[in-house]
């Protein structure tokens, strides 16, 4: 009589494909996990169940007629492709064409981030994350197609799916390598075995288990050493450097006056996610040193905490607090980029510390390509009206950015009884606040002494810049006004230039700028008014960094490069805290593309975003304030984004379970026998071999149907073979009817209790397959 197919074979063809692939892939997506901080199974087994799921429904389209075959395996496998993104937990809003662009941009962004960034990953930037998922989850169901597709009577293309796998495999041992290779080296031969030939294993279980170990021993030792080896399989860091900025740019934020060296080449330095543009600072410079804003070299005296730049009820003004999510491209150094005052940082794995400078923070190493953090921050954006009622210094608070270090002219001798000749070249002026009528003094810190502040200011470079501060205070009845007189005093015949004439010798730049040349960059404008407001009693500081760069507005970030760094001022307000002006005018490459200042209308903010934006410290022009709103709303804004929606989840539920359904259709029509019987009492035959298979009772090569009865000996069983034999060998036209078909599943659970009965239901069910 006709047997089952293979009938020596461990398992049923279709059952070995399957669980050989499974296993290597399971071992190849668990190793690709490694790669993402919180990977593990929890991360492979999705991907995997839906690569088997997306093989087993290409294999089904081999049962369909041939001009429908290619078609439908290549629908499946698109299907398997969009089943395994939503395994490896990509949002499905990505993969509709509405956001198509911004999943692009965000995988391109992943790719060139992985050319710097630590494996694992742990950034807070989720698109190199995200890359890694999908890259797996996409790679393992690409095998899975390869290994499934339908050509003929041959299986797929195994050894392509294979290369697919070991690549799965091989990425994160070469990127992070592994303590286990010899381990690792035999799983991987026993599973490529299982892979290729489990279906062809004898069902001799001792000699197919001897069969497997003798392979997998023998490719066990130079599989392990290929695990170690110092070069890797597939560079995944090399590729994706190919697709990243070329190379990093280190800038120097101290301020020089001299031609402007800057990288301007229109290269990322920083994208950065955030609810509303900012001036994303990195350094501050807090002391002038007589001629120029420098770093302080000390720390504050009130510690590194970010408190000690607030205002003490900076609480009170949540509306002044943000978040931003930097993702470094071309920019080098350790400096973190935030806003305003930085509070806090998160960067991953990487340790953060606090600068001598309060609310600026630098990482424990340098940053580079692909790193990335997340800042709290918080950035007074007060207006005018709250300006004008607030004091300045008058507290105490910032009482040490009010100081300037004045160089004389004539350096003060040593006195008669000084043995150690302590010639003194320069004073610290200690201006009072701006409120408060009180001496200027200036200190002598060699002698310890302190010494009339205008007599100081005489024997210094910056008496025409003391007298022009004076000349801008008088009449201004708050310190709001008074750093606008001086913002305005910038519209009176300056210009902007990248490559100012120098200063004669012994002229200090910015009493040159002020009085003579005219003439300068963002350095030149920040560092003259910082100075002017600190000589009229306004706490001021130099901040260097980048403007907010250019929106894009379907990705939601702000892009930053290089012609972006620029330099401003921040003045303190009581009550309110650091506040950002930026008298540099608006022709400055920088400027030019400043949206931050004319931010976004809030809602119930009354007038436009322009009119806002012409009433905010630090704009000079309403006119220009207008045109950069006009170019920044080319690019939309972060209110369209957030407006973006997307379909409704029912949707998305509606299509995965007709997504379901479907598969489940196609796997069990690929599940049906399609042997090469073609007779009812042939595949009726055939139906019996399988039932007693599973009903736990095989039959060996070369039983007959008279050996079944006398074997199995019970009436509905011999009825139903009976009729089975008279359809096959006599002249019969009809099979078993049903109720000897229900007598022989009887017969089939006869003893073996409720577990029998299932297991004989399952076996033989009421209707033929």
């Amino acid at each position: 009589m006709p047997t089952a197919r293979r009938p020596a074979a461990l398992l049923p063809a279709s059952v070995a494909r399957t669980v050989g692939f499974a296993l290597l892939a399971l071992l190849g997506a668990a190793e690709w996990a490694r790669m993402v901080s919180d990977g593990g199974l929890a991360l492979a087994l999705p991907c995997v169940l839906a690569a088997v799921l997306a093989g087993e429904t290409v294999g089904a389209a081999g049962t369909l007629p041939l001009r429908l075959r290619v078609p439908a395996a290549a629908l499946a496998a698109v299907v398997g492709l969009v089943l395994a993104a939503l395994a490896s937990g990509l949002e499905p809003r990505l993969l509709t064409p509405a956001h198509w662009d911004e999943l692009s941009v965000g995988i391109g962004g992943g790719l060139e981030a992985l050319s710097g960034v630590t494996l694992p990953y742990g950034g807070v930037d989720p698109w190199p994350d995200i890359t890694l998922r999908l890259g797996g989850a996409l790679l393992v169901t690409l095998a899975a197609v390869l290994a499934s597709w339908p050509r003929g009577e041959s299986r797929g293309f195994p050894f392509f799916a294979l290369a697919a796998l070991l690549v799965l495999v091989a990425t994160p041992v070469t990127a992070i390598g592994t303590p286990r290779s010899l381990v690792l080296g035999l799983a991987i031969a026993a599973l490529t075995v299982c892979f290729l030939w489990l279906e062809r294993l004898p069902l001799r279980p001792g000699l197919g288990v001897a069969v497997l170990a003798g392979i997998a021993l023998a490719g066990a030792l130079p599989l392990s050493a290929a695990a170690d080896r110092d070069g890797p399989w597939f560079d995944y860091s090399t590729w994706a450097e190919g697709l990243g900025t070329p190379a990093s740019v280190r800038f120097d934020w101290d301020h020089s006056y001299g031609p402007l060296t800057w990288q301007r080449e229109g290269r990322e330095m920083l994208r950065i996610r955030t609810s509303r543009p900012q001036y994303w600072k990195l350094e501050n410079l807090e002391d002038f040193d007589g001629e120029r804003w420098v770093m302080r070299g000390v720390p504050d005296q009130f510690g590194p905490e970010p408190q000690a730049d607030l205002d003490q009820n900076w609480a009170e003004n949540p509306q002044w607090a943000g978040e931003a999510r930097v993702t470094v491209r071309g920019l080098r150094g350790d400096q973190i980029a935030g806003a305003g005052t930085t509070t806090s940082v998160d960067a991953g794995a990487r340790h953060v510390v606090p600068t001598f400078s309060p609310g600026t923070w630098q990482a424990d190493r340098e940053l580079h390509a692909g790193d990335s953090y997340s800042v709290k921050f918080y950035a007074p954006r007060p207006n005018p009206l709250e300006l004008a009622a607030a004091s300045s210094g008058s507290r105490g608070q910032q009482a040490d950015a009010l100081p300037v270090l004045l160089p004389l002219l004539r350096p003060e001798l040593p006195d008669p009884g000084d043995t150690r000749g302590r010639t003194v070249r320069a004073l610290t002026l200690e201006p009072p606040p701006f409120s408060v009528h009180a001496p200027l003094l200036a200190g002598n810190t060699r002698r310890g002494t302190t010494e009339p502040g205008l007599r100081a200011l005489r024997n210094s470079p910056y008496w025409r810049t003391w007298r022009l501060a004076q000349r801008l205070k008088r009449g201004a009845r708050n310190p709001y006004e008074f750093a606008r007189r001086i913002d305005l005093y910038f519209d009176k015949g300056f210009r902007y230039d990248e490559r100012p004439a120098p200063a004669p010798p012994g002229v200090p730049p910015l009493e040159h700028f002020l009085f003579d040349g005219k003439a300068g960059y963002c350095q030149h404008f920040s560092g003259a008014m910082a100075l002017l407001l600190r000589f009229g009693g306004v706490p001021a500081r130099v901040a260097t960094g980048f403007s907010p760069g250019g929106f894009r507005r379907r990705q939601g970030e702000w892009v930053v490069r290089d012609r972006d760094a620029h330099s401003w001022v921040e003045a303190w307000f009581d009550g309110i805290g650091w506040v950002t002006f930026d008298p540099t005018p608006s022709a400055t490459p920088a400027r030019s593309l400043i949206a931050a200042i004319a931010a976004p209308s809030q809602p119930n903010a009354g007038g436009t975003a322009a009119d806002a934006a012409a009433r905010r410290p630090g704009v000079r022009n309403p006119a220009g304030a207008r045109r950069e709103l006009d170019q920044a709303n080319a690019g939309g804004t972060a209110a369209d984004v957030a407006g973006d929606s997307g379909p409704s989840p029912w949707l998305y539920a509606v299509a995965a379970l007709a997504l379901l359904a479907v598969i489940a259709v196609l796997v069990l029509w690929r599940r049906r026998d399609r042997s090469v019987v073609t007779s009812p009492a042939d595949r009726a035959i055939a139906d019996l071999v399988t039932a007693l298979r599973r009903a736990g009772r095989p039959v060996p090569p070369g039983v007959t149907l008279i050996e079944l009865e006398r074997r199995l000996g019970g009436r509905g069983g011999a009825g139903y073979l009976g009729a089975l034999r008279s359809a096959r060998y006599g002249s019969a036209t009809s099979g078993p009817t049903p109720d000897q078909r229900r007598a022989f599943r009887r017969e089939l659970a006869a003893g073996l209790g409720w577990r029998g009965r299932v297991r004989a239901w399952w076996a033989l069910p009421p209707t033929r397959r």
